[in-house]
């Protein structure tokens, strides 16, 4: 299975419910939903087939947090890079889209407990960011958030590695290797095994 690299800047959060929100407007009062770049499965015909069959619990008939362009791209890699003399932090726009992307994966009743990689470029640094989310459980094995909410998770900054030296250049290689060997073989099989059971569940009905 190939890798597809995409400017995801065109694209939106879509659709509006998957947009996450904060009490104080201020925080996201300069967001503009979308992120530089993403990376993600480039998917065979036959498994084309397969996701067309499937039916999306959200108006956009998309498997990600988008309606445009990438609809079908399994996304395992999210980027944002940081613009100099912009006050916008990154890091909050790379949030508000994984959030998103976590959001969609509770209304298809996905495993939220697998993570998503995140990515900031800042200068020559490259930064990774993990996120994960939960459901929290109660004594009487009830859900503590409301059905569409959950709790999500950053862990890092881990430096991946830099522009700026030769060694940290092939660091920063050897580290963008791995992530893709881990999106074409772990997060490829998650991925699939919750389009075969969502696939399951319509077929059943």
């Amino acid at each position: 299975m190939k890798v597809r690299l995409r400017r995801a800047t065109p694209t939106e959060i879509s659709p509006a419910e998957l947009v996450p929100f904060s009490k104080d407007p201020a925080l996201y009062r300069d967001l503009d939903k979308r992120i530089d770049y993403i990376v993600g499965l480039d998917l065979h015909r036959t498994t084309l087939k397969t996701l067309r069959r499937t039916e999306c619990c959200t108006a956009a008939p998309s498997i990600n947090q988008t309606a445009l362009f990438a609809i079908e791209t399994p996304i395992f890699l999210n980027i944002e890079v940081k613009r100099r003399h912009v006050a916008r932090d990154p890091t909050v726009q790379l949030a508000a889209w994984i959030a998103a992307e976590f959001t969609k994966r509770r209304y298809e009743e996905w495993d939220l407990a697998f993570p998503v990689f995140a990515v900031e470029i800042d200068g020559d640094n490259w930064l990774l960011r993990v996120a994960a989310a939960r459901v929290v459980p109660t004594e009487e094995g009830l859900t503590t958030l409301p059905e569409d909410e959950y709790e999500l998770f950053f862990f890092g900054p881990l430096a991946l590695g830099n522009t700026l030296t030769l060694e940290g250049l092939k660091r920063l290689l050897a580290n963008l290797i791995d992530i893709t060997k881990w999106g074409q073989s772990e997060f490829r099989t998650w991925w699939r095994a919750n389009i075969d059971m969502v696939l399951e569940k319509r077929l059943r009905h």
